[in-house]
């Protein structure tokens, strides 16, 4: 389990920090800009929804709080995910007016990879008591 916490935590944290870094979410090593009208966006995110990042957080997090619990919040992810993505372009269309689309992906991008670097310390705490 702490070998799947260090190397899921690095994975989420490649992802938190090329956000932070870059202002954008890369996409399998693509600009998300770049193919945005591009038809293959759609398959090419799913894996930032439900990746390897994800479900080392999900197995992470079921072993330390319990099935029940992360039932829960795993089913709460998911409905406001969905949400999200019924309503994403009035959402995108009002942050594009406010010129906030660029600083909330940095945001984001650090709450990954402080979510990441998390992981990864309770990776070590248990490799390493």
């Amino acid at each position: 389990l702490y070998s799947l916490q260090i190397t899921g935590g690095a994975v989420v944290f490649m992802i938190g920090w090329t956000a932070v870094r870059e202002g954008i979410f890369s996409v399998g090593g693509s600009n998300v800009r770049q193919t945005l009208f591009d038809v293959s966006i759609v398959p090419l995110a799913t894996p930032l929804i439900a990746g390897p990042g994800m479900l080392a957080a999900t197995i992470t997090m079921s072993a330390e709080t319990g099935l029940p619990v992360m039932l829960a919040a795993l089913a709460s992810a998911i409905a406001i995910n969905f949400v999200l993505m019924v309503f994403s372009w009035r959402i995108n269309r009002l942050l594009k007016k406010l010129h906030m689309t660029g600083p909330l992906i940095r945001f984001a991008g650090l709450i990954t990879a402080a979510i990441a670097v998390q992981m990864m310390i309770s990776g070590f705490k248990a490799a390493f008591p």
